[in-house]
C-alpha cells in the first residue's frame, strides 16, 4: 500500500471525529469520492477557518490581494463577504500547510520557537510584512515584485496558480541583527516517480528561456555555472521535485536582492516539509546530473545554502513548549502525524 493509498484510508476512519459529522462523498473535479467532504469548510481546522477564508479572499485587514484554492470547493459567505472555499479533497498539501501554520500568524512566541528550532541563532520571529501586515506568516508568496520573467500578457502574478510562489514564508531577526526569510514548501501524499521524464520540446524550450539566465549571475545561489554543464542537466533540474526546488530558490535569492519589498530581509532558509512516510518522495525520485541518492542529498549538492528537509511534527516540535498550543498538537497527531509524535 502506498502512502497516499494509507492517508486515504486513515482519513475515512476519522471522519465521524475530525470533520464535523461530514460523511463525505463530495465532488473533486466533477465526481463524488469518498475522501473528499462534502461542506469543503470543514478541510480547515475550526478555530482558524473564518479567518483563512477571509485572508485567502482579500477580506482580512492588512491583508492584500488573495490567494487561490487548489481546486476549490465553491464559496461562502463569511462576515458578510463571498470567501472562496477550500477543496473538500482530505489530502490537499495546501490545506495541510494551512492547518499546521495559519494558528502561529498571530502569536510572536510560538513563531519565534518554531524559527529557533530551524536557526537557533534566531532572535526573534517578525511580522512577514511582504503581502499583509502585521502576520508572522504568509501564505502562497510570490514576493513584493515579479522576478522570474513568469509575467503573462501584462497581467499581475497570481498567488497560488501559474507563477512561482512558497506555501508559508516567516521572518526571523538573529543574534547579528540581520533579517531572514523563511521559505516554507508543504508536501503531504505527492510523489514524482523515478520513471518520470516527460516534458514536451516547445515548453521545455520555454522554461529554459524563462530561468537559465538566472544561473550565471553573481551571487547565484547555486554551486553550479551553466557554461559548465550540459543540456542533459537542465532538463533533469526542469524536471519536478527539483523544478519547483530551482524556481523557489531562485525567488528566495531574487527577494533578498530587494529588501525594501521583502520585509527588508537580506537572506533566506529554504524548508521543504515532507512527512516520514512518504519514501516515495523522499527517496525516490529521479537522480540529478548522474548522482542517485535521497531528495535531500541530490538537491543539497547543488545550492550553497542547503535547504531543509522536516517532518511536520519536527517543524512544529517547538511548540510542546507551550501549554496554549496542545490541542493544536494533539489534532494534527492525530489526523496527519500517525507515523510521528508531537
Amino acid at each position: 500500500m502506498t502512502y497516499r493509498e494509507a492517508q486515504k484510508e486513515h482519513h475515512l476512519r476519522q471522519l465521524a471525529h475530525l470533520f464535523e459529522g461530514d460523511p463525505g462523498g463530495g465532488k473533486f473535479k466533477g465526481k463524488a469520492y469518498p475522501f473528499v467532504l462534502q461542506a469543503p469548510e470543514k478541510n480547515l481546522l475550526a478555530p482558524i477557518r473564518d479567518e483563512v477564508l477571509l485572508y485567502c479572499s482579500g477580506h482580512l485587514p492588512g491583508a492584500e490581494g488573495t490567494v487561490c484554492f487548489w481546486n476549490s470547493g465553491g464559496e461562502k459567505v463569511v462576515a458578510g463577504h463571498a470567501c472562496s472555499l477550500p477543496t473538500g479533497h482530505l489530502l490537499s498539501s495546501q490545506v495541510a500547510c494551512l492547518n499546521h501554520l495559519f494558528p502561529l500568524c498571530r502569536d510572536g512566541k510560538a513563531a519565534t520557537l518554531l524559527l529557533q528550532g530551524l536557526r537557533p541563532d534566531m532572535e526573534e520571529a517578525l511580522p512577514v510584512d511582504i503581502h499583509a501586515r502585521g502576520m508572522f506568516v504568509e501564505f502562497e508568496v510570490t514576493g513584493g515584485g515579479s522576478y522570474l520573467n513568469e509575467e503573462q500578457r501584462g497581467r499581475s502574478l497570481a498567488r497560488g496558480a501559474n507563477a512561482t510562489s512558497v506555501d508559508a514564508v516567516m521572518k526571523g531577526r538573529d543574534a547579528g541583527g540581520d533579517i531572514r526569510l523563511f521559505l516554507i514548501e508543504w508536501k503531504y501524499t505527492e510523489s514524482y516517480p523515478s520513471t518520470s521524464k516527460k516534458n514536451p520540446g516547445s515548453r521545455m524550450d520555454e522554461r529554459l528561456w524563462r530561468y537559465r539566465s538566472f544561473f550565471t549571475r553573481d551571487g547565484s545561489p547555486f554551486t553550479f555555472c551553466n557554461s559548465e554543464v550540459d543540456t542533459t542537466f537542465f532538463k533533469e533540474l526542469l524536471t519536478e521535485p527539483y523544478y519547483q526546488l530551482m524556481r523557489q530558490t531562485l525567488l528566495g535569492w531574487r527577494m533578498t536582492q530587494d529588501p525594501s519589498r521583502n520585509g527588508q530581509a537580506t537572506a533566506f532558509t529554504h524548508v521543504m516539509v515532507i512527512p516520514r512516510g512518504n519514501t516515495a518522495l523522499r527517496s525516490g525520485c529521479a537522480g540529478m546530473a548522474g548522482c542517485r541518492g535521497d531528495l535531500a542529498g541530490t538537491w543539497n549538492a547543488l545550492v550553497r545554502e542547503p535547504a531543509l528537509f522536516l517532518a511536520p511534527e519536527e517543524l512544529l516540535h517547538p511548540l510542546r513548549a507551550l501549554p496554549g498550543h496542545a490541542r493544536l498538537l494533539e489534532y494534527l497527531c492525530r489526523r496527519y502525524w500517525q507515523d510521528g509524535r508531537p
